[in-house]
C-alpha cells in the first residue's frame, strides 16, 4: 500500500532517481550518453540520441558465430532471444529490434533510459499537438 503521505511529485523524482541510478549501472562507454538524455528538448533530439545510445551499445555486444549467423545477448540487460534453441540475439539486426522496442521484448534498460528522455522533452515544454517545443517556437 502506498504510504498516503507520499504525493505525486515525490513519486515522480522516486522514479526519475531510479531510472539515473539504472543509467549509473550500464557500462562506462554508454554511461555519458545516457546521461545526456535529459538535455532532450525536442522529439527530433530524442531519436538523434536513441540512434547514437543504439549504436553505442551494439559496438559493447560480444558476437559470436553461432551456425550461419552472428549472435550476441544485450550488454545492458544480458536478455537474449526467446527462441528456445538460440543463444543470444541476431546480430546486428535482432539486437536492434530487441534495443529499439521493435521486438517482444524491449530491453528494460534501454526502456527506462528512453522514457527518461521523453520525460525531459515533455518538460522542456513539448507541445503534441503542434509537434514543437515552446523553446524552440519561442525562440522562432
Amino acid at each position: 500500500m502506498a504510504r498516503p503521505w507520499i504525493g505525486i511529485p515525490e513519486l515522480e523524482e522516486q522514479v526519475r532517481a531510479a531510472r539515473i541510478a539504472v543509467i549509473a549501472a550500464c557500462p562506462e562507454p554508454v554511461q555519458d550518453l545516457f546521461r545526456s538524455a535529459i538535455l532532450c528538448e525536442s522529439i527530433e533530439e530524442a531519436t538523434r540520441r536513441e540512434t547514437m545510445a543504439v549504436d553505442a551499445v551494439l559496438a559493447l555486444a560480444d558476437p559470436s558465430d553461432v551456425g550461419k549467423e552472428e549472435r550476441a545477448y544485450c550488454p545492458l540487460c544480458g536478455n537474449g532471444s526467446s527462441a528456445p534453441y538460440a543463444r543470444g540475439f541476431a546480430f546486428p539486426e535482432g539486437l536492434t529490434r530487441h534495443l529499439e522496442g521493435r521486438s517482444a521484448r524491449r530491453c528494460p534498460v534501454f526502456q527506462e533510459v528512453w522514457r527518461l528522455c521523453i520525460d525531459a522533452v515533455w518538460e522542456s515544454g513539448f507541445d503534441p499537438m503542434s509537434g514543437a517545443s515552446s523553446l524552440t517556437s519561442a525562440s522562432t
